[in-house]
């Protein structure tokens, strides 16, 4: 039983990050255990006819892998922050090793990585801080 409709209503909260809150996509989506995705908790949302929030708790950026699919059963779906906090969300990819980019030198200010682009990448951005 979730502890936290009365409060919610029809609702699932997201964590951006275990750090911040532990949470996973096998989780219910409660405040006390949140999915870890946005598209989580829009999947959970499908079919809720009177409609459903997916709250984001804040902490970190919610960072955007994939474009979030949202469906005709979507109807009454709200994203928002939760009550009393203030979340973000980024579209971004990650760098790293793990993404098969290349890290080239290391200096104090910064470092630089390099990666093999496809052919169809017309532009490619790199920003950093939050």
């Amino acid at each position: 039983m979730r502890t936290d409709r009365k409060i919610l209503g029809e609702s699932f909260v997201i964590s951006p990050d275990p750090s911040v809150k532990p949470c996973s996509d096998a989780f219910d989506g409660t405040l006390e255990r949140p999915f870890c995705s946005i598209q989580r908790g829009v999947e959970a949302c499908r079919g809720i006819l009177s409609g459903c929030t997916v709250y984001l708790l804040d902490g970190q950026p919610h960072r955007l892998m994939h474009t979030v699919e949202i469906t005709g059963e979507n109807v009454g779906l709200s994203i928002t922050s939760y009550p009393g906090q203030y979340a973000t969300v980024v579209g971004t990819k990650a760098v790293g090793k793990e993404e098969g980019w290349e890290l080239v030198f290391e200096t104090e200010e910064a470092n630089v990585y390099r990666i093999e682009l496809e052919d169809s990448v017309e532009e490619v951005s790199l920003g950093w801080g939050e």
